[in-house]
């Protein structure tokens, strides 16, 4: 962390001393640069938008901004700071030059990019500032149609051909028009078909605002099933709980299907697996005709784990024939819903389960820890035993004893640190986060390790065609390809005298946009079908007592983790071994192990 808030230091003071040195174009650049490099860091785009601004760059400036926008927390002080550069920016812009930033603004809203409090924030922001943009030709026709309240198909069709080709007009009119208007029953088609429009834009404060208000006017299915969907996709029910409490009648809703479906998340989140169990049962008997529904009701009973239930409704399905068309139709939207509800229960199964490999992981690491450390313990432990009662026996200290005793001692402890030292990588916090050429250090890698090369008779061969970068930790790159020619040069040197004809390593670079593929292939022992599952525990080697802690594959695989790569051995490759590593060319730390 301390190296990274370094880096940010002496970026950002570079760009001040350009700055006020009146270098502004190199200042830019120099921005322009951290800021597609930090993607997470608004301090740069904002910067970059100043820059922009004294070059009289203004919708260069106005880029920059909303990339500052998008990337700030909802922190009234930040926005405050965006807010000052946009009224700022406003003076300098020509009217269609603004028309064009605050439809930019607008859209950034409608998309559900920005944080709801964000949204709020940025429509007070540019509400002035909206009236000033003309509505086309086909939005003032759509404003005339909900001040007349014209037939509710007319107004579906001038609804969705503007959602398909202005969208950002489209949220406009409906902000101005439709959302704090009256209710009536004149006007409850339209503006339910409204609050489903403000769903898709993921507006879901401005489609529970109207959908409460139409539920006091009549308690339509579809209707009930929207609000309690975009409760389930916001994860608040005080909405619906309070819809329930007012018109009970909801819940004693037998036969509906629209309704059914969504009380069984609205059950589920609140535990009450009684009424979620007898809304499902509702479900499948009311549905007995329909494969769609009697398939959404089995995808149910698989996600909740009740195997009785998906059996006999199983059988039921394969006894039918086929579905109505129609019914497809009708249903195909929650039978996929299902299906995604089951999806996504799976993954998560697959989560805890990968969380339990973790454990066990940690619990394998940790008792290996012990036993490397206890043998060297126990055996300091027994030396200094032996030598206190020969010293009790002898009042005079022999001074050989005594050092054979420290000797021992440092040995010991020695080993102690050494694998202490082998485990520094996995348990140290600090990423030094910078470009690198991968092939420069392979190289020093290669040159720092010529002596073993050379006393085992290994011929190396690297021969990288051009420089390859990547953005991550150098420290680490070299951990990994320090051990893999380690690994290599062992298992070279572990054959018998004369049992290979050329003792070689070669190790080979490939890139393309987003990745790095480096090969490392040797020529020694390879490894036996049997072992290949376990080459990447910890502590676990084929190494003689005292040659090896069975620590190297596993801290590569470990720090290819953390910076999202991955190795993996090539099990169709007889003539050694031969391991292939994968880095994003772009690191993403990851030190949870």
């Amino acid at each position: 962390m301390n190296q990274n808030n370094d880096i940010h230091s002496n970026l950002q003071s570079n760009i001040a001393t350009l700055r006020y040195d009146g270098k502004v174009s190199e200042a830019i650049d120099l921005c322009l640069k951290a800021t597609e490099q930090y993607e997470s860091t608004y301090f740069y785009p904002k910067i970059l938008g100043d820059l922009y601004l004294l070059k009289n760059k203004y919708e260069d400036a106005a880029k920059a901004y909303l990339t500052f926008l998008e990337r700030i927390n909802p922190s009234r002080k930040l926005f405050v700071d965006f807010a000052r550069r946009y009224n700022r920016l406003k003076r300098s812009l020509s009217g269609t030059q603004l028309k064009q930033i605050v439809s930019n603004l607008i859209e950034l809203i409608a998309v559900g990019k920005l944080h709801p409090q964000l949204s709020k924030w940025l429509e007070s922001l540019v509400a002035n500032d909206i009236s000033d943009i003309a509505f086309s030709e086909a939005g003032l026709k759509l404003i005339k149609a909900f001040e007349t309240n014209e037939k509710f198909s007319i107004i579906v069709n001038k609804l969705k051909t503007m959602e398909q080709n202005n969208p950002i007009e489209l949220f406009l009119i409906l902000n101005s028009f439709v959302l704090d208007r009256s209710r009536t029953e004149n006007t409850f088609s339209t503006d339910s078909y409204c609050v489903a429009v403000y769903e898709r834009f993921n507006k879901y404060d401005e489609a529970l605002r109207i959908g409460i208000d139409l539920i006091d006017i009549r308690q339509d299915p579809i209707l009930i099933r929207t609000i309690f969907r975009i409760c389930r996709k916001i994860q608040d029910y005080s909405i619906a709980t309070k819809i329930l409490e007012t018109h009970q009648s909801i819940t004693k809703a037998r036969s509906d299907f629209n309704i059914l479906y969504e009380l069984v998340y609205y059950y589920e989140f609140f535990n009450d697996i009684e009424s979620l169990t007898e809304s499902l049962h509702r479900i499948e008997q009311n549905g007995l005709k329909s494969i769609p529904i009697q398939k959404t009701v089995k995808n149910f009973y698989i996600s909740f784990g009740m195997l009785e239930d998906v059996k006999r409704v199983d059988d039921r399905i394969a006894n039918s024939l086929s579905g109505s068309g129609k019914e497809y139709k009708k249903y195909g939207e929650v039978v996929k819903e299902s299906e995604e509800e089951i999806s996504s229960k799976i993954k998560e199964l697959y989560s805890k389960v990968e969380h339990h490999e973790r454990l066990a992981a940690i619990s394998d690491l940790t008792t290996g820890i012990s036993h490397e450390l206890g043998q060297p313990i126990t055996n300091i432990r027994y030396t200094i035993q032996f030598y206190y009662k020969l010293f009790e026996k002898n009042n005079s200290v022999d001074m050989k004893i005594l050092f054979s005793l420290f000797d021992s001692i440092l040995v010991e402890t020695s080993r102690m640190g050494d694998l202490v030292k082998r485990l520094a990588p996995l348990t140290s916090s600090r990423n030094i986060i910078q470009d690198f050429n991968i092939a420069d250090r392979i190289s020093d890698r290669i040159n720092a390790l010529d002596n073993r090369f050379k006393s085992s008779d290994i011929k190396l061969e690297f021969k990288p065609t051009k420089p390859i970068h990547l953005i991550g930790d150098p420290v680490h790159f070299d951990q990994i390809i320090n051990n893999l020619i380690l690994n290599s040069i062992d298992s070279i040197d572990s054959l018998a005298l004369g049992k290979t004809k050329e003792k070689k390593i070669s190790i080979n670079l490939e890139e393309d946009d987003k990745k790095v593929k480096l090969t490392v292939m040797d020529t020694g022992a390879g490894i036996e079908m049997k072992l290949r599952s376990k080459i990447f525990d910890p502590f676990y080697t084929t190494k003689e007592p005292g040659k090896g802690e069975g620590l190297g594959l596993f801290i590569i695989w470990n720090l290819l983790k953390m910076h999202g790569g991955k190795i993996e051995l090539d099990h169709k490759y007889k003539n050694g071994a031969k391991f292939t590593v994968v880095l994003p060319k772009k690191a993403k730390i990851n030190e949870e192990i």
